[in-house]
């Protein structure tokens, strides 16, 4: 596991110029909350309704993609980036990560890997997810721009964000 001490903030507009340079293509992108709600004192799970964050983000984001967005044959990999609170479970994240695979339709032989972030400035119970396809044009570009062309992007409340590997810190707290 990797801990990053800060994620960097970027203006949607460089995040694009970037992506394109670099042949990566946003497929999607949405947003979950955790509901717990019991509508009375039943003692039966039946009776509850429980939403993980991470799933309504990946629901969120199937139904926000268009129709029209497909991923190209030239992409090498899909990167599917999720950004929440502290308090993201990493068995609700691949649960999400299975529910986006199976209704993405990817080209045979493309890679998918995924990226979990708990952030201590996202909300608790919240949760984003990212799907980003890379044509794999990530040679000799550093930081931010390398981080951006491997499909490590990720969106929350209108704001772009992406991590870099000097903003890793192998302090725990």
């Amino acid at each position: 596991m990797i801990r990053y001490e800060k994620m960097q903030e970027l203006d949607m507009a460089v995040a694009k110029s970037i992506m394109e340079k670099a042949e990566c293509q946003l497929l999607c992108s949405g947003a979950g909350k955790e509901l717990y709600q019991d509508p009375g004192t039943s003692d039966q799970w039946d009776g509850k309704v429980i939403a993980l964050a991470p799933i309504e983000a990946a629901k969120s984001a199937l139904s926000s993609m268009a129709s029209a967005v497909m991923i190209g044959e030239d992409a090498k990999s899909v990167v599917i980036n999720f950004l929440g609170g502290d308090d993201i479970i990493i068995g609700e994240v691949l649960e999400a990560c299975d529910l986006l695979v199976d209704e993405l339709d990817f080209p045979a032989k493309t890679k998918v890997t995924f990226n979990s972030i708990s952030f201590e400035e996202i909300p608790m119970d919240a949760c984003t997810v990212t799907v980003v396809a890379s044509g794999g044009k990530a040679g000799g570009l550093e930081g931010v721009d390398e981080s951006v062309a491997r499909g490590e992007l990720y969106v929350h409340d209108g704001k772009w964000f992406t991590v870099a590997e000097g903003d890793i810190t192998t302090a725990s707290k």
